[in-house]
């Protein structure tokens, strides 16, 4: 089968197919076939119906070893599939899963960058046996994730459906060699043949990762395909060309300055330049055209604080929350730089969330400034004085101590609040008594019944906390 060409490769490359291919795959009745229905709803866009078709549905519900690992299942079941079933035809199951693999990425960038919305989760097509192995989604994407990382980095923490993205690798890059009847690269250059184009030109480029494709684009398009300068730019980004990547990604944007992900890459590279003036350009022009785009917001205030304009990046910081809550690493940016601005207050708050979202979170240092800030009475970014944080930033020592009960340091701190390190409270003064000045520990006679004290404590602070957040 090596050498047999299918049909509706190039239109799948295209993303359309033209009226007389159409013509051309009813007289082949390639539209009739099982694979000639997956081919009919990627060309329509429908791609989560081919997660819920029976074949799709059949090949992944299969037993699961509890300690498989997800890839490895994955492509187990599609070696199985593609060697054993006898329902189909080598190369009609060969069709569909090459159409299975390209609907997968669409997906993945669908969900990611250009929309709508994808309602398509991992339970609709993996077995119940994989789910139960996580509490919850969440657990699951943390999982492939960590499968991701690709040269030593990582994929964005935030990336919405990475299961798809790893199902798109097992079929498109771990299984090619598999798909013997998908010749892309020869169905690329027989149409070159008949008529050279810059789009064909890209694709071809994609296929062998070749510059060269994309520069002849470029020229055939007469320095108009915003397409073959964004592909040859990712290209560079994947090798870690930044200052070439940044001049590809920057004609593109200029030939077409609505390409999100473009402006978002581009910031990115400037970031690995430590050119901070143009990350910071790029990222304004990610949340204009997405401002409810966190991690851009997050970058935008990484780019703010490398050129010292702590003020903006405070404000930046703000709008991030306002997009993602429950990004700790947001919220730790938003401390240290409420904290830089003078933004005592809500640096207080901040501290509180980072204890929701990670309970043994610690920063001395913040503390420090907010104990140094209360006690000296030193004035905040809108001019009030800090001594009005004393209550609030008691209740915080209050909360930090119930769950860190053996720091010296943070006790100590937590005594300065109070002035000549006395508390109001007199049970507070007996368990300074009882600290070690030299190591900084709560005595070991006392560790225990410290511990028991707190843990009511926290549970108090902790329905405390949940109050206070549905306000």
């Amino acid at each position: 089968m090596s050498g047999a060409l299918w049909t509706p490769e190039l239109a799948v490359l295209r993303g359309f197919p033209t009226e007389a291919e159409r013509q051309q795959w009813k007289q082949e009745g390639i539209t009739s076939s099982e694979s000639g229905s997956f081919l009919q709803l990627l060309l329509e866009g429908n791609y989560e119906a081919m997660f819920f078709n029976s074949v799709t549905q059949n090949i992944f519900n299969s037993t699961m070893k509890t300690e498989e690992k997800i890839d490895s299942y994955l492509e187990k079941q599609i070696v199985t599939f593609l060697d054993h079933s006898i329902d189909l035809d080598k190369t009609e199951r060969q069709q569909l899963i090459f159409l299975l693999g390209v609907s997968s990425l669409q997906l993945f960038v669908q969900s990611n960058w250009t929309g709508p919305p994808v309602d398509l989760h991992p339970q609709d097509f993996l077995p119940s046996v994989l789910m139960q192995q996580f509490n919850e989604v969440k657990g699951l994407d943390a999982v492939v994730l960590s499968m991701l990382i690709l040269d030593g980095e990582s994929v964005y923490s935030l990336t919405s459906k990475p299961i798809l993205l790893l199902l798109a690798r097992v079929i498109l890059v771990n299984l090619r060699h598999k798909l013997t009847a998908i010749q892309a690269e020869e169905i690329l250059r027989q149409e070159l043949e008949k008529k050279e184009t810059p789009s064909l030109y890209c694709l071809l480029g994609d296929v062998l990762r070749d510059h060269s494709c994309y520069d002849k684009a470029w020229e055939l398009s007469r320095h108009r395909s915003a397409r073959a300068q964004r592909s040859k730019a990712l290209l560079h980004l994947r090798h870690k060309e930044f200052q070439e990547c940044v001049e590809c990604f920057e004609r593109s944007v200029k030939i077409n300055p609505m390409q999100l992900g473009v402006w978002f890459s581009l910031g990115c590279a400037y970031l690995a330049l430590e050119d901070y003036g143009g990350s910071a350009k790029a990222f304004q022009r990610c949340v204009t055209l997405e401002p409810d785009n966190a991690e851009a917001w997050n970058n935008l205030s990484t780019s703010y604080i490398r050129l010292k304009q702590k003020v903006k990046a405070f404000r930046t910081l703000q709008e991030a929350l306002k997009c993602n809550y429950e990004h700790w690493q947001i919220w730790e940016n938003y401390i240290l730089t409420s904290t830089d601005v003078g933004e005592f207050s809500e640096a207080i708050k901040a501290y509180h969330r980072l204890l929701d979202l990670r309970d043994k979170y610690k920063d001395v240092q913040v503390l420090k400034i907010l104990v140094k800030a209360v006690s000296d009475g030193m004035t905040d970014r809108g001019g009030n004085v800090a001594t009005s944080l004393k209550g609030k930033l008691q209740e915080l020592f209050g909360r930090v101590t119930s769950r860190m009960t053996n720091d010296g340091e943070i006790w100590r701190l937590y005594a300065q609040v109070y002035g000549n390190g006395q508390s109001e409270k007199p049970e507070e003064n007996e368990k300074q008594l009882f600290i070690d000045v030299a190591s900084g520990e709560v005595s070991m006679e006392l560790a225990d019944e410290v511990a028991a004290m707190d843990a009511l404590v926290t549970e108090l602070q902790d329905l405390s906390n949940q109050f206070r957040n549905q306000y």
